[in-house]
């Protein structure tokens, strides 16, 4: 069996662990701390990780593309750590000085929770070795201590409100998550190089795209929680909050894909081998595909049992919400593959204008859809800026690469023969 296979196995099976952890963690969350509470949980959360997104500058992407292509990426690591820890300690400042201003602008008592969740920050400073392993192609080490990540934040987090430090406790726990699992990234991933300037050139050139590209996504698929802090009520963030992380569940499948698939493309880019690409992008699409449209009809069908075995009768009122974005989940497997190419072919650039577009146009389309049809109207806007995004990636790939997939029932028995042969992802 090949070694990208068996990647891919292990990244699967530790991705579907971390998701089935990481929904029994919100499930467990959203029951303890009540739609009010776990609406201000989500709503804190999402402002930090905007933070920890602009503070990103996509340098990790571009230290998992270039450290991929060489086998001395010292200096590659080093340079990229200094710049990201420079930025992160900047990010965690303005989530001190703008906690205040956003509780007087939300009427919520935020400011507090903030300055907490901040700390959240500190440890991000060192992601670039969590990024050198992916690059080193140490695929089971790197799943594992995401799972790693996921079971600490439960243990952590519940464990803090069932002994009664409630909101707090919770946002605590997934600080102490992130700086445990940061050091064992830090061993296990550990280097030590030189700053070199050229480098750091090379890696913001890359980022900037990258950069954009992670703001956007964010605005995308994050900031409709701080635009509905503005519009509705802590409960009806909470119901929200519950229904699209449920329905984000099916994306494991996809994202275990891509943590596997993106320095394959990068090396295969790299030595000009077309073949390699081709065969990792239908898998991508065929895989994905026939996933997605079985998880929507389980979803689909199942929303109401679903949302009542999970989450209890008082999140009830979700079902709605939980449908719709069902049906923006589904679009997000298959748009996920198509950035996936363009960023390991070195095209950041193209999938940045795409999500600057989206993101354009989730923050013009929110102020419209909350007043209009209330939460419901925010997973819509997610739905419309998927298919969206979709299609323009789709032709942006076929467009750069000439790669034009047939869907039909001869392509998708050839894309299973190809999974499980000798002919399968290349090592």
């Amino acid at each position: 069996m090949k070694r990208s296979f068996r990647q891919f196995i292990a990244a699967s099976s530790t991705s579907i662990l971390n998701r089935v952890v990481g929904a029994l963690t919100v499930v467990a969350l959203a029951r303890l701390l009540s739609p009010v509470g776990y609406g201000l949980y989500s709503l804190v959360f999402s402002i930090v990780l905007l933070a920890n997104g602009l503070s990103d500058l996509g340098i990790g992407s571009a230290v998992t593309k270039y450290a991929a292509e060489t086998e001395t990426d010292q200096d590659i690591v080093w340079t990229g750590l200094i710049i990201d820890s420079a930025v992160s300690i900047l990010a965690f400042a303005a989530c001190l000085l703008l906690a205040s201003p956003l509780q007087i602008l939300m009427g919520k008592p935020i400011a507090n929770l903030i300055i907490l969740c901040s700390l959240y920050l500190i440890p991000c400073c060192f992601d670039i070795f969590s990024f050198r392993l992916q690059a080193r192609r140490r695929i089971e080490l790197f799943s594992t201590l995401n799972l790693a990540y996921t079971m600490l934040c439960a243990i952590f987090s519940l464990g803090l409100v069932l002994l009664g430090f409630e909101l707090a406790g919770a946002i605590v726990g997934y600080i102490a998550a992130k700086l445990v699992t940061t050091i064992l990234f830090l061993y296990f991933g550990w280097t030590r190089g030189t700053f070199n300037i050229e480098i750091s050139k090379k890696l913001l050139k890359f980022g900037v795209f990258t950069f954009i590209s992670s703001v956007s996504w964010y605005a995308i698929s994050k900031i409709d929680r701080i635009f509905l802090g503005f519009y509705v009520p802590s409960g009806s963030i909470g119901l929200y909050s519950a229904a699209q992380g449920l329905a984000e569940v099916m994306m494991v499948i996809p994202l275990a894909f891509v943590t596997v698939a993106f320095p394959i493309i990068s090396r295969a880019h790299a030595r000009n081998d077309f073949d390699t690409v081709k065969k990792t992008y239908e898998m991508g699409i065929y895989g994905c595909g026939v996933y997605a449209v079985v998880a929507t009809f389980i979803g689909l069908v199942f929303a109401w049992p679903l949302i009542r075995w999970t989450f209890g009768r008082m999140y009830l009122p979700s079902i709605p919400i939980f449908q719709v974005c069902i049906l923006a989940s589904t679009m997000n497997c298959l748009e996920v593959v198509n950035f996936l190419i363009l960023n390991g072919i070195g095209k950041p650039d193209l999938g940045a204008r795409i999500n600057a577009s989206q993101a354009a146009m989730t923050i013009i389309s929110l102020p419209i859809m909350i007043p209009w049809i209330g939460v419901v109207g925010a997973a819509v806007v997610d739905v419309l800026v998927h298919i969206f995004g979709f299609f323009l990636a789709f032709i942006e790939v076929r467009r750069v690469t000439g790669l034009k997939p047939k869907l039909s029932w001869s392509s998708l028995l050839a894309f299973f023969r190809l999974l499980f042969s000798e002919a399968g992802l290349m090592s």
